[in-house]
């Protein structure tokens, strides 16, 4: 009976981005079919890699906000909401933390104008 209810219940593992083996919360299905999280995605295509990295297709820059899988972010936020909402507090706290980088490394070269301190905030 257990064994039965094991296959047909949702696993997590079945449902885990291949790059970042974390759930694929906002889950983009690229044109080949194979399904990434949105941030190693965005990585891919901000490193210019053209290719899928499960098949080689030449499909990674062409995906864009359309290849987002509502179907299958609705479906892991119900049946997964604890792993969802931890996944999306990581990419945020990503997200921040790069545009952090990105401040500090923009303040670095330019340096404050007229003698002022400078806003890293702003």
């Amino acid at each position: 009976m257990s064994s039965k209810l094991l296959a047909i219940l949702p696993q997590l593992d079945d449902y885990l981005c291949p790059i970042c083996q974390s759930i694929s919360v906002k889950p983009v299905r690229l044109s080949c079919s194979h399904v990434f999280c949105v941030r190693c995605l965005v990585k891919l295509q901000r490193k210019a890699k053209r290719f899928c990295p499960m098949c080689r297709s030449d499909v990674v820059l062409s995906a864009d906000s359309t290849n987002l899988d509502y179907g299958l972010l609705n479906f892991l936020r119900l049946y997964f909401p604890k792993e969802a909402k931890e996944k999306q507090k990581e990419n945020e706290d990503e997200v921040v933390q790069e545009q952090w980088r990105n401040v500090r490394m923009r303040a670095a070269t330019t340096g404050p104008v007229d003698g002022e301190l400078g806003c890293v905030v702003m």
